[in-house]
């Protein structure tokens, strides 16, 4: 029976909400101004402003045609090339992230968002596409700063 009641108590607080391990109203906000300053970066291509949010132990962008990027120049360079060297017509590129709901707090320092993204291609012969995405972020919290670690993005083409 101790056994058991052991076993239930270690269970039951392994159930606890995560949301105990964050400051939830100040971390939310934090983690929702650090979306809108990725789409800043991303919609003016002035990557240089996520700098102070780029996790120092590690960064990795998955991109939507299956590269793994793993610095912030490396994704610069990527998105600028994906514009102007590689012929695709493309003029500029506008995400529009959205969360699906709050960042959900893996441990203490480190927190995982999903969500979309309509983004609008601008071609130089005026036409605009817009592709329906999936997004998914890992963020780690360093000092009282979170910051990004990880990007992943999608999009069905079936």
């Amino acid at each position: 029976m101790r056994r058991f009641l052991i076993a239930s108590v270690t269970l039951l607080s392994c159930l606890v909400p995560m949301e105990i391990w964050a400051n939830t109203n100040f971390d939310h906000i934090a983690l929702k101004t650090l979306l809108k300053k990725t789409q800043q970066a991303f919609n003016t291509k002035h990557f240089e402003l996520l700098m102070p949010y780029i996790a120092s132990s590690s960064f990795t962008v998955i991109t939507i045609d299956g590269h793994k990027l793993e610095s912030l120049k490396t994704f610069q360079t990527y998105w600028n090339d994906s514009l102007h060297k590689n012929k695709t017509g493309l003029e500029r590129i506008e995400v529009n992230p959205v969360a699906d709901g709050p960042t959900e707090f893996l441990a203490e320092n480190v927190g995982i968002c999903h969500g979309t993204s309509n983004d609008r291609y601008f071609f130089t012969d005026g036409d605009i596409k817009i592709m329906p995405e999936r997004w998914t972020a890992v963020l780690l919290k360093e000092g009282d700063v979170w910051k990004i670690s990880r990007i992943i993005f999608s999009a069905n083409i079936l």
